[in-house]
């Protein structure tokens, strides 16, 4: 039987690109007079599950829906395959495009079996695969902004040990 996660996919998800330095860590952004003080820093904070309005250049990770691939008949076991969606906000499309082409190349080509490390409690995690990771164009987020958003939509093979 499974051990039950501690983490959701999207904060395991948010560590791997950061363990990947497809992003940085959100610490320092987290605090809204700290975020104001840093400006426009070059880093792509990744953070999950919300997305902060500062700074511009940003990733969030959020969970979607899960697809279901049946249960085995021995144990009864059901498996998943979990649902997660990296939103990628930038200022200039050029860098937004890039930016998700690189997390799509990272998630489809550098994770396989990959163990990633929580904490908070300590807990590991397998990564043996995840799939479906086309970036798409979104646009613009609204007249007022300017901000151009990109989504990959995504499915993981999780297992916390």
């Amino acid at each position: 039987m499974p051990i039950a996660f501690l983490h959701s996919p999207a904060q395991i998800i948010q560590q791997v690109l950061i363990d990947l330095a497809a992003g940085t860590d959100p610490t320092p952004w987290e605090d809204e007079e700290a975020a104001i003080a840093l400006g426009s820093v070059a880093a792509w904070p990744v953070f999950s599950v919300g997305e902060p309005s500062r700074p511009d250049n940003v990733i969030t990770i959020y969970d979607t829906s899960p697809q279901s691939d049946g249960s085995s008949m021995v144990d009864g076991e059901t498996w998943f395959h979990y649902g997660f969606q990296v939103m990628v906000r930038t200022t200039l499309h050029k860098n937004g495009f890039v930016k998700a082409n690189y997390i799509h190349k990272a998630l489809d080509e550098d994770v396989y079996n990959t163990v990633v490390t929580l904490t908070e409690p300590d807990v590991q995690y397998l990564i043996q695969s995840i799939s479906g990771t086309l970036p798409l164009v979104l646009g613009k987020e609204t007249p007022s902004s300017k901000r151009d958003l990109f989504t990959i939509n995504a499915l993981a093979t999780l297992r916390r040990f």
